[in-house]
């Protein structure tokens, strides 16, 4: 099937392109292109989405334009989440490029009532786990039993509206991220096994 471009910054909401970047896990720019890229069917796309084509064949001086690519420190390249679907994204002169797998494409949000429902509950979320994981007077044991049962409480709502749960940790408590990531990651592999479409 493969991954297909989406959308970038210039023309996706604000608050779903902050969220994915607040939880992406960069990627070399050599290992994007030339293993996950490939794989994925995009590599000659991005490539000449962004120019290296081009550039290759016009100043290139014999680099191919997946070296170009490599060689340029004006880019990054991640896997995060877009509107909690899992994507890869490659930011590119501070404008982020993102790809989603096709079998994905139809639980894009494209109505802005849908992305600012979603991002309002996110946000209401995100409020009532600050309220019960509270860095100030909890250990780190203790925010983590009460992350657990946040989940267990919301696992429905996380689930139906696609919210990574380390998401709405990020930035608040970095000793909770980590694990916060790890309970992504059950939740992920319990609804791959329910074969129900992509995970939180």
């Amino acid at each position: 099937m493969g991954f297909q471009f989406v959308t970038s910054c210039i023309s996706a909401n604000g608050d779903d392109i902050n969220e994915m970047q607040d939880i992406a896990k960069d990627i070399s720019s050599h290992a994007f292109i030339y293993s996950i890229a490939k794989k994925e069917g995009i590599d000659l796309e991005v490539v000449d989405m962004l120019g290296y084509s081009s550039w290759a064949e016009d100043v290139g001086g014999g680099k191919s334009a997946r070296k170009l690519f490599v060689d340029d420190f004006a880019l990054s390249c991640h896997r995060s989440f877009y509107q909690g679907i899992p994507c890869l994204y490659v930011q590119h002169s501070r404008i982020e490029h993102v790809f989603v797998d096709t079998k994905h494409l139809p639980l894009v949000l494209h109505d802005e009532t849908d992305i600012s429902a979603r991002q309002s509950k996110r946000t209401e979320l995100t409020d009532e786990l600050d309220e019960i994981t509270d860095m100030t007077c909890q250990s780190l044991a203790e925010r983590k039993v009460g992350l657990v049962n946040f989940v267990k409480k919301h696992e429905a709502t996380l689930s139906d509206m696609r919210i990574p749960v380390q998401s709405l940790v990020y930035g608040r408590d970095t000793e909770l991220l980590s694990f916060a990531e790890k309970v992504n990651e059950r939740i992920q592999a319990n609804k791959e096994k329910e074969k129900d479409g992509p995970s939180i």
